[in-house]
């Protein structure tokens, strides 16, 4: 709030008694305000025109203009609007009066004769007044302000969004058929080159196999979050035996196991099925089972096991593998923190196979966690609704 010898009032009465009357009661008060007297509403808006007082004090009956014609000429103006004005008058004192002063914009009415006290506490509280106001509309213009520079950025990110998810999608897209080359073929020289006379041949020709089944890997992930992302992916969930989505993932995987001589199993029957979308559900127990091989050593075992609860289906990937540190473990699935960790044979990774895996269960409905200890092995955990 400003400081009292700063405050500006401007007096508008056409009678000097009243005129030293309100000046002397400022000045016994001992408030520092800065005082202008104006005989009259046409004076009393060159002044203006000079000078913004922070209160007017104005009389109903003065000539030129009537006092009411002087508020609505200053409500009228943008610079004057918000000055407060109090009617001060000796005649027109009845509630219609006063009902006519607040309609034209007058925020307070002061009867003559004055009185001392009261002109000084209805001046002090509409300064006050005026000033919170003057706070409170500052506050608002700044949060429009902000409101609309947040709008102009959530617009500026949907594009950059857009354009992300364009670039994830053509990119993953286009390098799709090239890999599968790369794959087809690599596969083909690491079974033509399996009893090869230059073991160092057979050594870069199954690196060259591995790097580009990772790299493919990744790029799958990447399509798909992708996809996620955009809305682009179909949700079509449906009844579906569990046992037959195990069996494919591990023969998909078979390889990479036998690679490490890791033992895959189960324990799920015929009977077993869950309400879920087929192709989202084969995503997430893929990650799950790949990361498994991943991250557990030579000679190893891995377990896919189901638990019926209640209205779900609990499905659980063990490994006895290398485990994970509780402090990664709060990270995992967040899109906002790396997690990666190299395997046991050095198996890189991105963590984005498990950001899929959360939002595919969700989607259908379920929580995926994570139970492990350093050494141990490690419990992946998820549920999907009960078929």
């Amino acid at each position: 709030m400003k400081n009292p010898d700063e405050i500006l009032i401007l007096i508008v009465d056409d009678q000097p008694e009243y005129l030293q009357t309100i000046n002397r009661f400022f000045s016994e008060s001992k408030l520092p305000y800065k005082i202008i007297n104006s005989p009259n509403g046409k004076v009393a808006l060159q002044i203006i025109e000079k000078k913004l007082p922070d209160l007017i004090i104005t009389d109903w009956e003065i000539p030129v203009m009537d006092g009411i014609e002087f508020i609505k000429i200053l409500k009228e103006d943008k610079r004057t609007s918000d000055i407060p004005v109090i009617m001060c008058t000796g005649v027109m004192t009845s509630s219609e009066n006063l009902e006519t002063a607040l309609e034209a914009g007058a925020v307070d009415y002061i009867r003559k004769p004055i009185d001392k006290l009261e002109l000084i506490a209805r001046t002090k509280a509409n300064l006050h007044l005026a000033e919170s106001y003057k706070k409170i509309k500052k506050q608002k213009e700044e949060i429009e302000l902000q409101r609309d520079d947040i709008l102009n950025k959530n617009m500026e990110l949907d594009i950059l969004n857009y354009t992300k998810d364009r670039f994830f999608s053509i990119i993953a897209h286009d390098l799709r058929s090239p890999f599968n080359a790369i794959l087809g073929f690599s596969d083909l020289l690491q079974t033509k080159c399996y009893n090869c006379r230059f073991p160092e041949n057979t050594n870069m020709i199954n690196i060259l196999h591995k790097s580009a089944t990772n790299t493919f890997a990744l790029l799958e992930n990447l399509l798909l979050w992708s996809q996620s992302q955009m809305g682009g992916i179909e949700f079509n969930p449906q009844n579906h035996p569990l046992k037959p989505v195990v069996i494919d993932i591990f023969s998909l995987l078979e390889e990479s196991a036998k690679n490490k001589e890791i033992k895959l199993q189960h324990s799920i029957d015929d009977k077993d099925t869950g309400f879920f979308d087929y192709q989202m559900i084969h995503t997430v127990l893929r990650n799950l089972v790949s990361n498994a091989i991943k991250f557990t050593g030579l000679n190893g075992v891995i377990t896919v096991n189901i638990r019926l609860l209640d209205k779900f289906v609990e499905v659980s990937v063990i490994d006895n593998g290398v485990g994970i540190e509780q402090e990664k473990i709060n990270n995992l699935f967040r899109i906002d923190t790396q997690v990666s960790t190299k395997g046991t044979a050095n198996e890189k990774g991105t963590g984005l196979g498990l950001i899929i895996c959360k939002e595919f269960v969700k989607t259908n409905g379920g929580n995926i966690w994570v139970k492990s200890e350093p050494g141990k092995g490690s419990q992946f955990i998820f549920t999907i609704p009960i078929g």
